[in-house]
Protein backbone atom coordinates (compact mmCIF):
# COMPACT_ATOMS: atom_id res chain seq x y z
CA UNK A 1 0.00 0.00 0.00
CA UNK A 2 2.96 2.63 1.00
CA UNK A 3 4.70 1.63 -2.60
CA UNK A 4 1.42 2.03 -4.32
CA UNK A 5 0.90 5.96 -2.65
CA UNK A 6 4.64 6.81 -3.25
CA UNK A 7 4.34 5.66 -6.79
CA UNK A 8 1.18 7.33 -7.07
CA UNK A 9 2.76 10.82 -5.39
CA UNK A 10 5.94 10.74 -8.07
CA UNK A 11 3.59 10.12 -11.11
CA UNK A 12 1.79 13.50 -9.82
CA UNK A 13 5.19 15.32 -9.35
CA UNK A 14 5.97 13.87 -12.80
CA UNK A 15 2.59 15.03 -13.81
CA UNK A 16 2.55 18.55 -12.78
CA UNK A 17 6.66 18.97 -13.85
CA UNK A 18 5.42 18.03 -17.81
CA UNK A 19 3.30 20.99 -17.75
CA UNK A 20 6.02 23.15 -16.05
CA UNK A 21 7.88 24.00 -19.16
CA UNK A 22 6.96 27.22 -21.26
CA UNK A 23 7.14 26.60 -25.08
CA UNK A 24 5.37 24.01 -27.11
CA UNK A 25 8.15 24.06 -29.99
CA UNK A 26 7.48 22.61 -33.12
CA UNK A 27 11.74 22.44 -34.71
CA UNK A 28 12.63 21.69 -38.36
CA UNK A 29 16.17 20.96 -39.92
CA UNK A 30 16.45 21.62 -43.52
CA UNK A 31 19.85 20.92 -45.54
CA UNK A 32 19.08 21.86 -48.78
CA UNK A 33 22.92 22.05 -50.09
CA UNK A 34 24.27 19.34 -48.02
CA UNK A 35 25.12 15.93 -49.10
CA UNK A 36 28.40 14.81 -46.94
CA UNK A 37 26.81 14.33 -43.90
CA UNK A 38 24.58 11.43 -42.61
CA UNK A 39 20.85 12.47 -43.18
CA UNK A 40 20.14 10.87 -39.89
CA UNK A 41 22.62 13.28 -37.81
CA UNK A 42 20.33 16.19 -38.50
CA UNK A 43 17.23 14.12 -37.91
CA UNK A 44 18.90 13.38 -34.20
CA UNK A 45 19.45 17.43 -33.81
CA UNK A 46 16.47 17.80 -35.15
CA UNK A 47 14.79 15.80 -31.73
CA UNK A 48 17.88 17.15 -29.62
CA UNK A 49 16.43 20.92 -30.46
CA UNK A 50 13.01 20.08 -29.63
CA UNK A 51 13.40 18.31 -26.45
CA UNK A 52 16.07 20.91 -25.38
CA UNK A 53 13.27 23.77 -26.30
CA UNK A 54 10.14 22.19 -24.96
CA UNK A 55 11.72 19.90 -21.98
CA UNK A 56 13.89 22.91 -20.14
CA UNK A 57 11.77 25.43 -17.24
CA UNK A 58 12.69 28.44 -18.63
CA UNK A 59 10.83 30.82 -15.92
CA UNK A 60 9.80 29.98 -12.15
CA UNK A 61 6.29 30.44 -13.61
CA UNK A 62 4.37 27.52 -13.48
CA UNK A 63 2.50 26.76 -17.34
CA UNK A 64 -0.92 24.55 -17.83
CA UNK A 65 -0.85 22.74 -21.59
CA UNK A 66 -2.62 25.28 -23.16
CA UNK A 67 -1.01 28.39 -21.84
CA UNK A 68 2.15 26.86 -23.59
CA UNK A 69 3.86 29.32 -26.09
CA UNK A 70 3.14 27.64 -29.48
CA UNK A 71 6.71 28.66 -31.47
CA UNK A 72 8.55 27.39 -34.20
CA UNK A 73 11.89 27.03 -35.17
CA UNK A 74 13.28 26.50 -39.07
CA UNK A 75 17.12 25.73 -38.93
CA UNK A 76 18.44 25.78 -42.64
CA UNK A 77 22.00 24.19 -42.95
CA UNK A 78 23.77 25.77 -45.66
CA UNK A 79 27.31 24.85 -45.20
CA UNK A 80 29.28 21.77 -43.58
CA UNK A 81 32.61 23.38 -42.25
CA UNK A 82 33.32 20.41 -41.51
CA UNK A 83 31.40 16.43 -40.29
CA UNK A 84 30.61 18.46 -37.00
CA UNK A 85 30.54 22.76 -37.56
CA UNK A 86 27.82 24.20 -39.39
CA UNK A 87 26.78 27.40 -40.50
CA UNK A 88 22.61 27.81 -40.59
CA UNK A 89 20.46 30.35 -40.43
CA UNK A 90 17.08 30.52 -38.03
CA UNK A 91 13.38 31.23 -39.04
CA UNK A 92 11.92 31.47 -35.43
CA UNK A 93 8.00 32.64 -35.18
CA UNK A 94 5.58 32.18 -32.61
CA UNK A 95 1.89 33.27 -31.08
CA UNK A 96 -0.42 33.45 -28.38
CA UNK A 97 -4.19 33.18 -28.99
CA UNK A 98 -6.95 35.57 -29.26
CA UNK A 99 -9.47 35.85 -26.19
CA UNK A 100 -12.82 34.10 -27.18
CA UNK A 101 -11.15 32.53 -30.22
CA UNK A 102 -9.56 30.15 -31.79
CA UNK A 103 -7.09 32.58 -33.78
CA UNK A 104 -3.66 32.64 -32.70
CA UNK A 105 -1.75 35.91 -33.31
CA UNK A 106 1.91 36.06 -34.51
CA UNK A 107 4.04 37.72 -32.09
CA UNK A 108 7.55 37.27 -33.03
CA UNK A 109 8.37 36.60 -36.37
CA UNK A 110 12.73 36.94 -36.98
CA UNK A 111 15.11 35.63 -39.33
CA UNK A 112 18.57 35.14 -38.26
CA UNK A 113 20.82 34.46 -40.66
CA UNK A 114 23.92 34.36 -38.07
CA UNK A 115 24.41 30.73 -36.66
CA UNK A 116 27.08 29.04 -36.83
CA UNK A 117 27.69 25.87 -34.92
CA UNK A 118 29.27 21.92 -33.42
CA UNK A 119 26.90 19.04 -33.16
CA UNK A 120 28.35 15.86 -32.57
CA UNK A 121 25.01 13.17 -33.05
CA UNK A 122 24.20 12.04 -29.81
CA UNK A 123 26.05 14.53 -27.82
CA UNK A 124 23.25 15.86 -25.13
CA UNK A 125 22.91 20.17 -25.71
CA UNK A 126 24.15 21.69 -22.57
CA UNK A 127 23.35 25.07 -21.86
CA UNK A 128 24.15 27.31 -18.42
CA UNK A 129 22.52 30.49 -18.42
CA UNK A 130 26.13 32.39 -17.02
CA UNK A 131 28.40 30.82 -18.74
CA UNK A 132 29.50 29.85 -22.55
CA UNK A 133 28.86 26.01 -23.57
CA UNK A 134 27.87 26.36 -27.35
CA UNK A 135 26.80 28.87 -29.61
CA UNK A 136 24.22 26.27 -30.43
CA UNK A 137 22.20 26.27 -26.87
CA UNK A 138 23.26 30.12 -26.40
CA UNK A 139 21.65 30.85 -29.07
CA UNK A 140 18.07 28.53 -28.80
CA UNK A 141 18.52 30.15 -25.45
CA UNK A 142 18.50 33.49 -26.36
CA UNK A 143 14.97 32.85 -28.41
CA UNK A 144 13.52 30.98 -25.84
CA UNK A 145 13.78 34.09 -23.20
CA UNK A 146 12.87 36.26 -26.67
CA UNK A 147 9.83 34.44 -27.09
CA UNK A 148 8.85 34.45 -23.16
CA UNK A 149 9.50 38.48 -23.21
CA UNK A 150 7.16 39.42 -26.38
CA UNK A 151 4.56 37.06 -25.17
CA UNK A 152 4.42 38.31 -21.32
CA UNK A 153 4.33 41.67 -22.91
CA UNK A 154 1.14 41.12 -24.71
CA UNK A 155 -0.73 40.27 -21.86
CA UNK A 156 0.73 42.78 -19.23
CA UNK A 157 2.39 46.25 -20.14
CA UNK A 158 6.46 45.91 -19.76
CA UNK A 159 5.45 42.44 -18.44
CA UNK A 160 8.60 40.83 -20.57
CA UNK A 161 11.24 43.03 -18.98
CA UNK A 162 12.81 39.84 -16.92
CA UNK A 163 12.91 37.85 -19.65
CA UNK A 164 14.70 40.00 -22.16
CA UNK A 165 16.97 40.18 -19.25
CA UNK A 166 17.53 36.85 -19.37
CA UNK A 167 17.98 37.12 -23.28
CA UNK A 168 20.44 40.22 -22.24
CA UNK A 169 22.75 37.93 -19.95
CA UNK A 170 23.31 35.43 -22.77
CA UNK A 171 24.58 38.29 -25.28
CA UNK A 172 26.58 39.79 -22.47
CA UNK A 173 28.67 36.21 -22.25
CA UNK A 174 28.87 36.08 -25.49
CA UNK A 175 31.11 39.42 -25.87
CA UNK A 176 33.72 37.27 -25.00
CA UNK A 177 33.26 34.48 -27.86
CA UNK A 178 34.08 34.74 -32.07
CA UNK A 179 30.69 33.96 -33.09
CA UNK A 180 28.76 36.23 -34.90
CA UNK A 181 25.47 37.97 -34.18
CA UNK A 182 26.37 38.90 -30.54
CA UNK A 183 28.46 42.09 -30.73
CA UNK A 184 27.24 45.52 -31.71
CA UNK A 185 29.79 45.92 -34.23
CA UNK A 186 28.86 42.58 -36.17
CA UNK A 187 26.14 44.43 -37.40
CA UNK A 188 26.14 48.11 -39.65
CA UNK A 189 22.58 47.81 -39.63
CA UNK A 190 22.14 46.82 -35.98
CA UNK A 191 19.75 43.88 -36.35
CA UNK A 192 21.35 41.41 -34.78
CA UNK A 193 21.13 39.65 -31.41
CA UNK A 194 22.65 42.40 -29.43
CA UNK A 195 20.38 45.29 -30.81
CA UNK A 196 17.39 43.23 -30.45
CA UNK A 197 17.40 42.93 -26.56
CA UNK A 198 19.39 46.16 -26.52
CA UNK A 199 16.56 48.03 -27.83
CA UNK A 200 13.90 46.16 -26.24
CA UNK A 201 15.28 47.22 -22.94
CA UNK A 202 15.98 50.57 -23.63
CA UNK A 203 13.40 52.95 -22.42
CA UNK A 204 13.28 54.91 -25.45
CA UNK A 205 11.51 51.65 -26.69
CA UNK A 206 8.64 51.86 -23.85
CA UNK A 207 5.99 53.13 -26.42
CA UNK A 208 6.62 50.61 -29.13
CA UNK A 209 6.67 47.68 -26.11
CA UNK A 210 3.55 49.05 -24.99
CA UNK A 211 2.27 48.66 -28.23
CA UNK A 212 2.32 45.61 -27.81
CA UNK A 213 -0.07 45.32 -25.06
CA UNK A 214 -2.36 47.77 -26.32
CA UNK A 215 -2.26 45.81 -29.82
CA UNK A 216 -2.82 42.81 -28.39
CA UNK A 217 -4.92 43.12 -25.06
CA UNK A 218 -6.34 45.95 -25.19
CA UNK A 219 -7.30 45.44 -29.32
CA UNK A 220 -7.80 41.68 -30.32
CA UNK A 221 -8.60 40.06 -27.37
CA UNK A 222 -11.43 42.65 -26.70
CA UNK A 223 -12.85 42.20 -30.46
CA UNK A 224 -15.06 39.46 -29.47
CA UNK A 225 -17.21 41.44 -27.26
CA UNK A 226 -16.88 44.89 -28.21
CA UNK A 227 -15.73 44.83 -32.19
CA UNK A 228 -16.42 48.72 -32.66
CA UNK A 229 -13.58 49.16 -29.30
CA UNK A 230 -11.18 46.56 -30.34
CA UNK A 231 -10.78 48.67 -33.48
CA UNK A 232 -10.38 51.61 -32.20
CA UNK A 233 -7.40 50.52 -29.81
CA UNK A 234 -5.82 48.83 -32.34
CA UNK A 235 -5.73 51.83 -34.63
CA UNK A 236 -4.21 53.55 -31.50
CA UNK A 237 -1.88 51.13 -31.20
CA UNK A 238 -0.61 51.85 -34.92
CA UNK A 239 -0.67 55.36 -33.88
CA UNK A 240 1.94 54.24 -31.25
CA UNK A 241 4.07 52.20 -33.68
CA UNK A 242 4.38 55.42 -36.01
CA UNK A 243 5.44 57.20 -33.06
CA UNK A 244 8.46 54.82 -32.27
CA UNK A 245 9.14 54.76 -35.55
CA UNK A 246 9.44 58.50 -35.71
CA UNK A 247 11.84 58.32 -32.22
CA UNK A 248 13.80 55.12 -32.99
CA UNK A 249 14.14 55.24 -36.83
CA UNK A 250 14.61 52.05 -39.21
CA UNK A 251 15.28 50.32 -35.69
CA UNK A 252 15.35 46.31 -35.39
CA UNK A 253 11.89 46.21 -32.68
CA UNK A 254 10.26 48.18 -35.19
CA UNK A 255 11.01 46.17 -38.29
CA UNK A 256 10.03 42.89 -35.52
CA UNK A 257 6.42 44.10 -34.98
CA UNK A 258 5.57 45.33 -38.97
CA UNK A 259 7.34 41.85 -40.44
CA UNK A 260 5.24 39.86 -37.45
CA UNK A 261 2.21 41.60 -37.93
CA UNK A 262 1.80 43.25 -41.36
CA UNK A 263 -0.67 40.03 -42.89
CA UNK A 264 -2.67 40.63 -39.47
CA UNK A 265 -3.19 44.33 -39.73
CA UNK A 266 -4.19 44.12 -43.74
CA UNK A 267 -6.89 41.64 -43.05
CA UNK A 268 -8.31 43.27 -39.54
CA UNK A 269 -8.14 46.92 -41.17
CA UNK A 270 -9.52 45.66 -45.06
CA UNK A 271 -12.25 43.94 -43.35
CA UNK A 272 -16.00 45.47 -44.23
CA UNK A 273 -16.50 46.75 -40.94
CA UNK A 274 -14.14 49.63 -41.09
CA UNK A 275 -15.38 52.30 -42.44
CA UNK A 276 -12.79 54.04 -45.53
CA UNK A 277 -11.35 57.27 -43.89
CA UNK A 278 -10.10 55.17 -41.13
CA UNK A 279 -8.47 52.47 -43.78
CA UNK A 280 -6.84 55.48 -45.49
CA UNK A 281 -5.49 56.33 -41.74
CA UNK A 282 -3.97 52.90 -41.61
CA UNK A 283 -2.62 52.49 -44.58
CA UNK A 284 -0.75 56.37 -44.38
CA UNK A 285 0.56 55.59 -41.01
CA UNK A 286 1.52 51.75 -42.16
CA UNK A 287 3.67 53.20 -45.68
CA UNK A 288 5.12 55.60 -42.68
CA UNK A 289 6.10 52.97 -40.72
CA UNK A 290 7.38 50.11 -42.91
CA UNK A 291 7.68 51.97 -46.58
CA UNK A 292 9.21 48.92 -48.39
CA UNK A 293 5.58 47.14 -48.35
CA UNK A 294 3.40 50.30 -49.01
CA UNK A 295 1.83 48.19 -51.88
CA UNK A 296 1.21 45.82 -49.81
CA UNK A 297 -0.93 47.82 -47.12
CA UNK A 298 -2.86 49.46 -50.12
CA UNK A 299 -5.00 46.25 -50.28
CA UNK A 300 -6.78 47.72 -46.91
CA UNK A 301 -8.57 50.01 -48.89
CA UNK A 302 -10.43 47.35 -51.12
CA UNK A 303 -13.88 47.36 -50.59
CA UNK A 304 -16.11 45.04 -49.86
CA UNK A 305 -13.68 42.35 -48.55
CA UNK A 306 -15.41 40.00 -46.51
CA UNK A 307 -14.66 39.33 -42.91
CA UNK A 308 -11.37 37.85 -42.08
CA UNK A 309 -10.13 39.61 -39.72
CA UNK A 310 -10.34 37.28 -36.40
CA UNK A 311 -12.71 34.10 -37.55
CA UNK A 312 -13.76 31.28 -35.51
CA UNK A 313 -14.68 32.90 -32.32
CA UNK A 314 -15.68 30.16 -29.19
CA UNK A 315 -12.49 29.11 -28.47
CA UNK A 316 -10.32 29.37 -25.10
CA UNK A 317 -7.59 31.84 -24.11
CA UNK A 318 -4.99 31.61 -21.15
CA UNK A 319 -4.27 33.96 -18.22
Amino acid sequence: MKKGIILIFCLFLFAMQADAQELQATVRIETPKLNKVDPAVFETLENDIREFLNNRQWTQESYSQNEKIECTFIINVLEEISSTEFKAEVSIQSSRPVYNTNYKSTIFNHKDKDLEFKYVQFQPLDFDQNAFVSNLTATLGYYAYIIIGYDYDSFVNQGGTPYFRKAEEIVNWMQGQSFEGWKPSDDNNRRNRYWLVANNLNPRFRGLRETYYKYHRNGLDIMYDDLAKGQENLFASLNMLKQAQIDNPNSMPVKVFTVSKNEEIIKIFGDKSVNPGRKIKVVNIMAAVDPANMARYDAIKNAGRSPSGLPNYGGSNKR
